[in-house]
């Protein structure tokens, strides 16, 4: 769906819904955010490159904050790194600063 017409679609439902039955939510999953110097073969061969991730993440979050209606909670959830390293979440991280609508970060320990 295109940026439009998802903006002309989510202001005609937020207009007609009553106040008190107003919440917009998105969510994002399942980004697996990798190292910058991953090298592993395994994880080469399933993703065109290492920043692969990062270069579809950005483009949402900017989406996301373009919106007319803008969402009230951004969660995130499912494997949001692919192995949990910290140089994966170092850059999971780094990404999120440009986020600027309140998130909600939900893992399952290791």
């Amino acid at each position: 769906m295109q940026l439009n017409e998802l903006n002309l679609q989510l202001s005609q439902r937020w207009q007609e819904t009553p106040e008190r039955d107003r919440l917009l939510v998105a969510y994002v999953g399942d980004a697996h955010v990798l190292r910058q110097e991953e090298n592993r073969p395994r994880i080469l061969a399933q993703f065109p490159s290492v920043d692969w991730a990062v270069e579809h993440l950005q483009p949402v979050f900017r989406e996301l904050m373009e919106l007319s209606v803008k969402p009230e909670l951004v969660i995130l959830g499912g494997d949001m790194t692919d192995t949990g390293s910290t140089g994966e979440w170092q850059r999971f991280f780094k990404l999120l600063k440009v986020l600027e609508i309140p998130y909600l970060l939900m893992t399952l320990p290791p």
